[in-house]
């Protein structure tokens, strides 16, 4: 069984529509990123991840979505677009949604990088879920993680992001 150790809190002092997750160390065998957001505006903003910087189209994604009612259920798959794509949308102003990144191996640079990406959104019977499995298409080592609102919305004051480091036992 792997220890989690805890690498670095974030929470936003200011409203903004993204933020990074700077100086990531090597040393560890995996990651795990833990994060609560508001919006400052109610809708579907959608939030997406990037690796190092990298706008490039060197990503892919394949998500399950489904809505809190569990009446719909839908799925997409994209490739070599610009970001990962993390949840359906319908943040809230009011009640934080959830999301959860596990980054196996991510401090290897002779494998290309995967993310495992739960998000989960309440809104009493009426929120969404979705998980989408990401490749980035690099074998450098990740030492930082860019998350996004790409939809003109903004991250409200205390969306609160926090990194974790695996190691092996």
């Amino acid at each position: 069984m792997g220890a989690y150790v805890r690498l670095s809190t974030t929470t936003l002092t200011s409203a903004t529509a993204n933020f990074t997750l700077s100086s990531i160390p090597s040393g560890y065998t995996d990651l795990r990123v833990v994060f609560g957001n508001l919006k400052t505006t109610p809708g579907a903003g959608t939030i997406v991840l990037r690796f190092n910087g990298d706008s490039g189209s060197n990503y892919s994604r394949t998500n399950i979505n489904g809505d809190g009612a569990g009446t719909t259920a839908s799925s997409a798959q994209f490739t070599s677009v610009t970001w990962i794509h993390l949840n359906g949308g319908n943040t809230s102003t009011t009640i934080p949604g959830m999301v959860t990144l596990d980054i196996p191996s991510y401090s290897s640079t002779s494998i290309n990088k995967t993310v495992l990406a739960a998000s989960t959104f309440d809104f009493n019977g009426s929120g969404n879920m979705t998980y989408a499995v990401g490749l980035w298409r690099s074998t450098a080592a990740i030492s930082s993680i860019s998350i996004l609102m790409n939809t003109g919305d903004n991250f409200a004051i205390g969306t609160t992001a926090t990194v974790y480091g695996i190691k092996e036992s």
